[in-house]
């Protein structure tokens, strides 16, 4: 048995958390540069605006609606998602973060108790946390998706969905009803060539010639088939890989032809994917800078730079940063005006100790060297958690550059920045 546990709006929810007032109300989360609608409360949705709406188009509907819009809080929202994780590694060893609002949980040797502890998790998360979720749990990881799904849109349910088998009767009659592009893992593209063979629902997958399938689709229909039959083919992960590459990149809130401006992005997405490295434990190789311009010259066009190979592996920020900044300055040319940039690390590898030199003398220099570097990085890693991101940083802060997001209606840092903290007063 494996239980899927999914926030529910977690946006919406994670907004609602510090203002209370907003429960009820209809919230709409917008995208980068506050660009169109990516997130919307249960309340936003029985209004009938649509996912990716245009913002310009719903700004108009505020005040007569009674909508609340809200810019990307991603620094609260982050926050909010560890804190849901940490209450579930607490109440079960066996947890994968699947991502940013889900994750798996093995009810593995929990059997007979499932449904109690699916009730469980369901109170427990929003009791310490703030946030409401849903929770659906049955033999396979498919099918726990389809569960989950029933918990969260049939209110009787109380947010707990629980198959013990695979061959329950309602969930036979929920796969007779489910389209086959709505299954997890196969989508519109591939549903549409099922549909072609005479599959249209969950049921037809399920019960499809499995010899066919093998010879006209993918190993992913095969195992789909199999997870949908109550065999478990997509094992918990609780030990992700690490990632091979890092990107950190942005559009502009307004373009810009500063190389100032330039410097000050790439500094800034510099430290984030740094940042990332260490935490996965890896060093870097190779660094690439990318810069793009909207200018009907260049429309489209991405300046990239040849991946610069670092003379050794590295996690150190100050080496990177310096590589990036001299890429930067080949491929700038004055005059453009520039809507993103961005850097991506290459060539990851696990940490390990720096690799030496022969000479004696050689050696200690780089021993110390890189023993002062790792212990700066360390450092700066631990401030930066404790006291916010970017508290401690390489270079000197802009406020309201042209290169930072536009942000107008974003909601406090109530979790990870101190200026940000809620304030209480008594009356």
């Amino acid at each position: 048995m494996i239980a899927l546990v999914d926030c529910n709006n977690f946006y919406a929810s994670c907004e609602r958390i510090f203002e209370p007032a907003l429960y009820g109300k209809p919230i709409g989360v917008l995208s980068n540069n506050d660009g169109c609608i990516i997130a919307r409360s249960n309340e936003l949705k029985a209004l009938n605006i649509e996912m990716g709406a245009p913002a310009f188009q719903v700004y108009p509907l505020v005040k007569r609606l009674g909508i609340t819009l809200r810019s990307s809080n991603y620094a609260l929202y982050g926050d909010m998602s560890a804190r849901v994780m940490q209450v579930l590694t607490e109440l079960s060893p066996s947890v994968e973060r699947y991502s940013i609002d889900e994750a798996f949980v093995d009810l593995s040797g929990m059997e007979e108790q499932s449904i109690a502890f699916c009730q469980q998790l369901a109170a427990t998360v929003p009791r310490y946390t703030g946030i409401p979720v849903s929770v659906g749990a049955a033999p396979s990881k498919t099918l726990a998706k389809i569960a989950n799904h029933l918990a969260k849109k049939q209110p009787g349910r109380n947010s707990v969905c629980v198959f013990q088998e695979a061959d329950d009767v309602e969930l036979l009659q929920w796969l007779k009803k489910l389209p086959v592009e709505e299954i997890w893992g196969i989508g519109k593209r591939l549903g549409q060539k099922l549909r072609l063979r005479g599959i249209e629902t969950a049921m037809d997958l399920r019960e499809a010639n499995p010899q066919q399938l093998k010879k006209n689709f993918s190993v992913l229909v095969a195992r789909t088939q199999m997870e949908l039959q109550g065999t478990p083919c997509i094992h918990l992960d609780e030990a992700p890989e690490p990632k091979q590459s890092i990107m950190c990149s942005r559009s502009f809130s307004t373009s810009t032809n500063s190389l100032n401006d330039l410097k000050a992005a790439i500094r800034f997405h510099c430290q984030n994917a740094c940042e990332k490295l260490r935490g996965q434990n890896s060093l870097t190789q190779a660094v690439l800078v990318t810069v793009r311009s909207r200018s009907e010259r260049f429309k489209g066009r991405a300046y990239d730079a040849s991946a610069i190979a670092l003379p050794q592996a590295t996690d150190d920020t100050q080496q990177i940063l310096h590589t990036a900044q001299t890429q930067l300055e080949a491929i700038y040319q004055p005059g453009v005006r520039y809507h993103k940039a961005g850097i991506m690390l290459l060539d990851l590898i696990p940490w390990r100790p720096m690799q030496l030199g022969l000479l004696e003398s050689e050696q200690s220099a780089l021993k110390e060297k890189g023993g002062k570097t790792q212990k700066l990085m360390q450092t700066l890693d631990q401030l930066n958690h404790k006291m916010g991101r970017h508290t401690v940083a390489f270079g000197l802060p802009v406020e309201d550059a042209r290169w930072q997001m536009k942000m107008a209606h974003r909601s406090p840092r109530y979790t990870t920045c101190w200026s940000e903290i809620p304030k209480a007063k008594a009356c």
